[in-house]
C-alpha cells in the first residue's frame, strides 16, 4: 500500500503479510496507520482479470477507467491510496486502489465496490477490518466473478519494507491514473 494516510498527517507505505507467512527474519514494523485501524478498507484493481494476460499499458488504461467510476461511487470513501498487491514467487504484479470507508458505511459501500470488480471482470476484492479488541488486521477475500466461500480470513501484519526493497517487482513504477488514485 503507497502513501498511507497516518494520524499525524503523514503518509507512509505499507507491506503487509499473512502472519503465518512471516519468517523469523521478518520483524512487525509497529502500529498500522489510522486510515487502516478506523476504517473498512477494501482493495481492487481492473488489472488482468482471471484467464487473462495484459500488458502493464493496458493494465494501468483499464485503473484509470476503474479510477473513473471510483470518483462516482454514490457512498464516496473518506480516503483513498495506491496500492499493489505481488507474489515474489510467483513473479507477479497487480496495481490497483485501496478505499478506506467509515464503518457505518461499509455494508452499502461493500456491495458498490462488488460492483465495480465485476464491471471490471475481477474475481475478488480483499476487505481489511482492524479488531479494535485484538489489535490484529483481518483480511477477507470477497468473490466478486469468482465464488471465495472457501477462502479463510487472514490476520495480517506489517513488515519493514526492506524487505521486499530493491526486488525488481517492487521497483516498477505504480501503473494507473498519472491524476489519480489517492484522496486525502
Amino acid at each position: 500500500m503507497l502513501q498511507v494516510p497516518r494520524e499525524s498527517g503523514g503518509k507512509s507505505d505499507v507491506c503487509l503479510v499473512p502472519l503465518e507467512s512471516l519468517s523469523s527474519t521478518q520483524g512487525t514494523r509497529g502500529e498500522l496507520p489510522a486510515a487502516l485501524r478506523n476504517n473498512t478498507v477494501m482493495a481492487l484493481t481492473a488489472f488482468d482479470p482471471p484467464g487473462t494476460s495484459r500488458d502493464r499499458a493496458e493494465n494501468a488504461a483499464a485503473n484509470k477507467l476503474l479510477w473513473e467510476d471510483i470518483m462516482q461511487l454514490s457512498i464516496a470513501p473518506t480516503c483513498a491510496w495506491q496500492s499493489y498487491g505481488f507474489d515474489l514467487e510467483e513473479g507477479w504484479r497487480e496495481d490497483g486502489f485501496c478505499l478506506a470507508f467509515a464503518r457505518a458505511d461499509a455494508d452499502a459501500a461493500r456491495h458498490q465496490v462488488l460492483e465495480l470488480a465485476k464491471k471490471y471482470d475481477q474475481g475478488a476484492i480483499f476487505q481489511y477490518v482492524y479488531d479494535e479488541g485484538e489489535k490484529r488486521l483481518w483480511r477477507n477475500t470477497l468473490g466478486a466473478c469468482l465464488d471465495m466461500a472457501d477462502v479463510v480470513p487472514s490476520v495480517l501484519a506489517a513488515v519493514d519494507m526492506s524487505v521486499v526493497a530493491g526486488h525488481p517487482l517492487v521497483a516498477l513504477p505504480w501503473a494507473g491514473p498519472s491524476d489519480g488514485g489517492i484522496l486525502p
